[in-house]
């Protein structure tokens, strides 16, 4: 957020161009995405960083979700800038505001079924919440002609993945080459597009 923020202020300013705030989310989007799965297919080593109560399967689903909550947070950070850049800055209260009553809501409905899930499912449902209201709006007062397609067709395949290590849990070998499929897929797909971006911005 530090680091995007200035950024979209100073391109604001330098040109009008929107697309700059669409190539951003859609890289960013993708390096947490790797970070995700990475995270998930060397978690063997990531919970000696844990406490012992998430060394389990249970602590091995609440980190998942708490992995993907934080990539819409991220995701909701790039939204963000339509209401910053026009001075609409009211509406990101009313979207924290609608966050925090999700959040409040879930806690209270799920804690006492399912425990400390229930707390990072409310989470994961408060941040792709705001990440949707936020974009919708977004879309209205500051276009931006955000790759929803790819990005989705991106997230979907990162989740197929998820499961597919998930019931793989204890093979590392497997796992590892699923993300190395993904990221190979991913490039595939957007190496014509980065050489034509490069090309654009050079001439």
């Amino acid at each position: 957020r530090f680091a995007a923020e200035p950024f979209f202020f100073a391109q604001n300013k330098k040109t009008k161009d929107r697309r700059v705030y669409a190539e951003v989310m859609k890289y960013f989007t993708i390096l947490m995405m790797v970070v995700f799965l990475t995270v998930i297919v060397f978690y063997d080593f990531v919970i000696s960083f844990l406490g012992t109560e998430y060394h389990d399967e249970r602590g091995f689903i609440v980190v998942s979700i708490l992995l993907l909550a934080n990539l819409f947070l991220g995701i909701f950070f790039n939204l963000s800038i339509w209401y910053k850049l026009t001075g609409k800055t009211i509406f990101g209260a009313y979207l924290a505001l609608f966050g925090a009553a999700i959040t409040l809501l879930l806690n209270f409905v799920l804690i006492p079924q399912i425990g400390f899930i229930g707390s990072a499912l409310a989470t994961l449902a408060c941040y792709f919440s705001m990440a949707i209201a936020s974009y919708f709006l977004g879309q209205k007062y500051f276009f931006v002609p955000y790759e929803v397609e790819k990005i989705s067709a991106y997230l979907f395949v990162m989740l197929v993945l998820y499961f597919l290590i998930y019931n793989e849990y204890f093979n590392l070998g497997i796992n590892s080459l699923f993300l190395l499929g993904f990221v190979i897929f991913v490039y595939i797909l957007e190496k014509p597009k980065t050489q034509k971006f490069n090309e654009s911005k050079s001439s």
